[in-house]
């Protein structure tokens, strides 16, 4: 599925963990938050996912294309204010995600299937 745009939740202003990042990082926070959202979004070949070893985290810092924000500051909003679930296995880098995309991802697959045989039987 190529992927045009983004579900949002519109709620995300109200939320106590954006909240805290906002009220720290100003809407600066906000704007890395949205972007790696973003970035998150076009890794469907990846299953959504993004790498937690430093060569992955350079890669993401890369992405998000502003040299005037502080890695430390991506790295914090990244990995310590539970806006992101992380997977790590024993011995591993492992990856992190963003399990609301992957809801809204499974939302989006099941319309785009109900559109499908809908479209199939003549309807």
């Amino acid at each position: 599925m190529n992927i045009q745009y983004i579900p949002l939740d519109l709620d995300i202003i109200d939320d106590a963990k954006m909240i805290r990042v906002v009220r720290k990082y100003g809407m600066q926070g906000f704007g890395i938050y949205i972007r790696i959202i973003i970035l998150l979004w076009k890794k469907e070949d990846d299953g959504f996912r993004w790498g937690l070893n430093e060569e992955d985290i350079e890669d993401l810092y890369e992405a998000l294309r502003d040299k005037s924000i502080d890695r430390d500051v991506m790295e914090d909003i990244l990995l310590h204010h539970g806006l992101f679930e992380k997977d790590i296995t024993e011995g591993l880098p492992g990856y992190f995600y963003s399990k609301s995309i992957l809801r809204r991802r499974e939302k989006m697959q099941t319309k785009k299937e109900i559109l499908s045989s809908a479209g199939k039987k003549g309807m």
